[in-house]
C-alpha cells in the first residue's frame, strides 16, 4: 500500500504523536500534502517557544511563513518576553487564549507591556519570575488582563530581598481589576498576601482553586472575610497558616474538595476537626508528602486525621507520607469509614501491619493506588493477601519493607477454597488475568525470592512497570526473570539492579536473551552492578528492543563490561542516535545510554 492512499484523517492521528519541532524540520518537507496536513488546527492548539530550537534558530522569513499557517490556530502559548516581541511578533497569534511567560531580571519591562497590550482577552496568564524587584510594575500592566479566568505566578532562582513585606498592595491592585477568576496560584516567598487574599474573596466569588504554596508571608487573618462559596481545592503547602486558619476555611468553604497542608507546621489535630465537622464534600486531603525537614510537619495525630475521616465518608484520597505523628493503627478504622478510598499513600509510617493491609483491601473495595514503602511490620503475607483482594488496584510500592520475601498468591488463593476444590482452583489462579496492576515497586526488599516474582509475574499479566533495585538475595533469578518477560509482554520499564559498590546482581546472559526476544515494549532497562553481562548481550538488546529509550548500568574492575569497549559499540551503531552519559562514584562508572530511534 502507498502511503499517498492512506486517509487524510489517519496520517493527522499520527501527527499527533509527533513532537512540534519534528512537523516543521521534517514533516512539512516531505511533500505538498504532508506540508498542508501538518498545518492542520489540532496538531498546533498549544505551542511552546521556550526551548524549541528549530523555531529560534530559523530566519525570520521562514518563520513568518510558517507562523502565517499556524499561528491563527494557536490558543495555548509558552515563551519569554525577548522571543514573542523580536522573533515571533504578537500579530500571528489572533486566537490566543493562555499566555505562558519566564521572565528574568533583564527582560525589558517595556516589550512586556506591549505585549500584554496585544493579548487583552487572555483568559489564562501563567508568569514565572526570577526577581521580585520589578514585581508591583509588571502587576499593573496585568491588571488590564480584566477578562482573565487563571492567573498563576511561580518564582524561579528569586533572591528574597527584605522590602518584600512592604509591598502588600502588590496583589490587591491585581485582584480589584480582575473579577471573572476561577483559578489562582501564588508562589510568593514572603510578601504579604493578606488582604490581597480578601481582596480575592470579595471580587472573584467564582473562584474553585486556590494554591498558595510556599507563600510564608500568609497569616489566618487572610480568611478573616471569607467568601469562597464555590471554592473546590485549597493548596496551602508551606504556610505559616494556623488552626483558626481552617477554621475559617471551614465555616465559609462548604464545597471543598481538596486540602494540602504539608509543611503547615502551626496545624494541629483540632484544625484537622474544623474540615471534619463542616467540609462533608471532602475528597482528597493531604497532610504531607516530603520527606525532607520533617520537623516542619503539621501537628497532627491519628486523632485529627480520624476526626477528617469520621465527618468525610467520601474521602478517596488520603496522602501522609513520612509524617513522624501518624501511624498505622488508624488503617482499620479509616478502612472502615472510608471505603469509597481509591488512593492511599503512608510512606515510612510506624506501626503499618500485616493486619493493617487485610483490613484496608477487606474494606476499601476501589482502591487503585496505595504506597506503603520503609513500613517496618509488613511481610510477605499481607502483601499476599493485599494484592488478592484489591481488585481494582493499579500501582503498589513497597519499597524497602525488608520483611517481604514470599509472595505466595496461589497459596493465598487456595487457602480459601476445600480439599476437593483447592487443586482446581489453584491451578486456574495462575492462568487467568487475576490483576490490573500495571505498576509495582518493590526496590531495597533484598529478600524477596525468585518464586514470588514467578507469581507476581502470573498474577499481574499487565504489568508495565517493575522495580527490583538491591535485588540481590534470590537465587535462581534468570528464571524468575524469563517468566516475567514472558508472562507480562506490555512490560515497559524494568529495574533489576544490585546496591551501588556492594552488592550485585546475579542474573545472566539467559536473562539478556530473554529481554531481547520477549522484551520488544521495553523501554527504559536498568540493571546496575551486574558481573556477568557482557558487551555481546548490550548489544543484543541495543539491536532487538526496537523500543529502548534508555540503558542504565554500572561499570567496575569487577564487571564483564568495560567502558572503552561501550564507547565502540555506540560510535559503530549507525541504525540509532545513541547518547552515552556517565559520572565516577566511588570506583564505579554510572553508564546510562539514550536511544532515539
Amino acid at each position: 500500500m502507498n502511503i499517498n492512499d492512506v486517509p487524510s484523517d489517519i496520517i493527522l492521528e499520527i501527527f499527533t504523536y509527533l513532537p512540534q519541532p519534528v512537523l516543521v524540520a521534517t514533516i512539512r518537507l516531505v511533500c505538498h500534502r504532508w506540508n498542508e496536513l501538518s498545518s492542520a488546527p489540532g496538531l498546533w492548539h498549544q505551542l511552546n517557544l521556550y526551548h524549541s530550537s528549530i523555531f529560534l534558530s530559523a530566519s525570520k522569513h521562514k518563520l513568518d511563513a510558517l507562523l502565517q499557517k499556524i499561528g491563527h490556530h494557536v490558543k495555548a502559548l509558552k515563551t519569554r518576553v525577548p522571543c514573542v516581541y523580536t522573533k515571533f511578533g504578537p500579530r500571528f497569534f489572533t486566537d490566543l487564549k493562555s499566555l505562558h511567560i519566564r521572565m528574568y531580571d533583564n527582560d525589558d519591562i517595556e516589550k512586556f507591556e506591549d505585549i500584554i497590550d496585544c493579548f487583552k482577552d487572555l483568559e489564562t496568564f501563567k508568569l514565572d519570575v526570577s526577581t521580585f524587584e520589578r514585581l508591583t510594575s509588571i502587576i499593573s500592566i496585568v491588571k488590564r488582563l480584566t477578562n482573565l479566568r487563571k492567573f498563576h505566578l511561580r518564582h524561579f532562582f528569586c533572591n528574597h530581598s527584605s522590602n518584600l513585606k512592604l509591598m502588600p498592595h502588590v496583589f490587591q491592585v491585581l485582584f480589584q481589576n480582575t473579577k471573572l477568576l476561577t483559578h489562582v496560584t501564588l508562589s510568593c516567598g514572603d510578601i504579604y498576601l493578606d488582604l490581597a487574599i480578601q481582596t480575592l474573596s470579595e471580587k472573584n466569588p467564582n473562584l474553585v482553586e486556590l494554591n498558595l504554596n510556599r507563600c510564608s508571608g500568609l497569616t489566618s487573618t487572610a480568611f478573616t472575610r471569607l467568601e469562597f462559596s464555590k471554592l473546590r481545592s485549597l493548596v496551602l503547602d508551606r504556610t505559616p497558616v494556623d488552626d483558626q486558619a481552617l477554621k475559617l476555611v471551614a465555616e465559609n468553604s462548604p464545597y471543598l474538595e481538596t486540602l494540602s497542608i504539608s509543611k503547615c507546621r502551626n496545624v494541629t489535630d483540632k484544625g484537622l476537626y474544623y474540615i471534619g465537622m463542616k467540609c462533608i464534600r471532602l475528597r482528597k486531603i493531604t497532610i504531607n508528602m516530603y520527606s525532607s525537614g520533617l520537623d516542619q510537619c503539621c501537628q497532627v495525630t491519628n486523632s485529627g486525621l480520624l476526626s477528617v475521616a469520621e465527618g468525610c465518608s467520601d474521602l478517596r484520597q488520603i496522602i501522609g507520607n513520612y509524617h513522624p505523628y501518624i501511624n498505622g493503627d488508624i488503617f482499620s478504622n479509616i478502612s472502615q469509614l472510608c471505603s469509597n478510598i481509591q488512593v492511599l499513600e503512608f510512606e515510612k509510617i510506624k506501626n503499618v501491619t500485616d493486619v493493617a493491609l487485610v483490613a484496608i483491601a477487606t474494606h476499601c473495595t476501589l482502591l487503585q493506588c496505595v504506597n506503603f514503602s520503609e513500613c517496618d511490620g509488613v511481610s510477605g503475607s499481607g502483601v499476599s493477601r493485599f494484592l488478592l483482594n484489591c481488585k481494582w488496584l493499579k500501582q503498589a510500592k513497597f519499597n524497602s519493607c525488608m520483611d517481604v520475601a514470599n509472595i505466595s498468591l496461589s497459596s493465598t488463593i487456595c487457602q480459601e477454597y476445600n480439599d476437593t476444590e483447592r487443586s482446581e482452583q489453584c491451578g486456574k489462579s495462575l492462568t487467568k488475568s487475576n490483576s490490573y496492576i500495571q505498576v509495582l515497586h518493590f526496590r531495597y526488599c533484598k529478600y524477596l525470592t525468585a518464586k514470588s516474582l514467578i507469581e507476581i509475574s502470573q498474577f499481574c499479566p499487565d504489568l508495565n512497570e517493575l522495580r527490583l533495585a538491591g535485588w540481590t538475595a534470590a537465587s535462581d533469578t534468570d528464571d524468575a526473570l524469563v517468566q516475567l518477560l514472558t508472562n507480562c509482554p506490555n512490560l515497559q520499564l524494568l529495574l533489576c539492579s544490585g546496591i551501588q559498590d556492594t552488592e550485585e546482581t546475579n542474573f545472566t546472559s539467559r536473562t539478556i536473551e530473554a529481554i531481547a526476544n520477549y522484551g520488544h515494549n521495553i523501554k527504559q532497562l536498568h540493571f546496575s552492578l551486574n558481573y556477568f553481562i557482557t558487551i555481546d548481550d548490550l548489544q543484543k538488546v541495543l539491536s532487538m528492543c526496537s523500543n529502548l529509550e534508555q540503558v542504565t548500568f554500572y561499570v567496575n574492575e569487577n564487571t564483564a563490561l568495560y567502558f572503552r569497549d561501550i564507547e565502540l559499540l555506540i560510535a559503530n551503531c549507525d541504525t540509532k542516535k545513541i547518547g552515552l552519559n556517565s559520572y565516577k562514584r566511588l570506583m564505579t562508572t554510572c553508564c546510562q545510554i539514550s536511544i532515539k530511534n
